[in-house]
């Protein structure tokens, strides 16, 4: 929790901050948040947020794919609540922000309203274009990004989203 807090704190410095709702397998309906990435917008620095349950009745998550630390989804929430608490806030962006903004509201926190939606931003400038993540860091950044089904794999050999290594995500 302390490893959060510090990450948090480093984060309330920055001048903005991109946020991500890394979703599992699935379509656009059904797939689920397996975690958050939080980072400043300079791109140096961040922090994963592992949110995907190994069971229903499980209430703790994984931080940083110990095992044996873990924390629970209110303490996740809780210590980057300040992040975007109250009007001065650190202003906010991403990848499909409405889906961000409904699991931190799940959770008790409201989100401000992002300053930009790369989604909606892709779909304005060419409604018939790919409006995936991973298409859009390829062709205007030209970086890649793996998608869910690179990271966990599909059909029969795929692995439940939280054993698949943080570090890999």
């Amino acid at each position: 929790l302390e490893r959060l807090r510090t990450a948090a704190s480093e984060l309330a410095k920055a001048d903005g901050l991109v946020v991500w709702g890394v979703e599992g397998a699935g379509s656009a309906i059904d797939a689920q948040v397996v975690g958050v990435a939080i980072g400043p917008e300079t791109g140096e620095g961040g922090i994963y947020l592992p949110i995907a349950k190994a069971s229903s009745d499980q209430s703790d998550l994984p931080l940083g794919g110990e095992r044996d630390a873990t924390l629970s989804i209110e303490e996740v929430f809780e210590s980057v609540r300040h992040l975007f608490a109250s009007a001065s806030g650190v202003p906010w962006f991403g990848w499909s922000t409405k889906r961000v903004q409904s699991l931190f509201s799940e959770h008790g926190l409201e989100l401000p309203l992002p300053c930009f939606d790369v989604q909606i931003g892709a779909f304005l400038l060419d409604p018939s274009g790919s409006h995936e993540l991973a298409a859009l860091a390829m062709q205007f950044l030209g970086q890649s990004i793996r998608s869910w089904e690179d990271l966990a794999g599909r059909g029969a050999k795929v692995v439940p989203a939280h054993e698949v290594p943080v570090d890999d995500v």
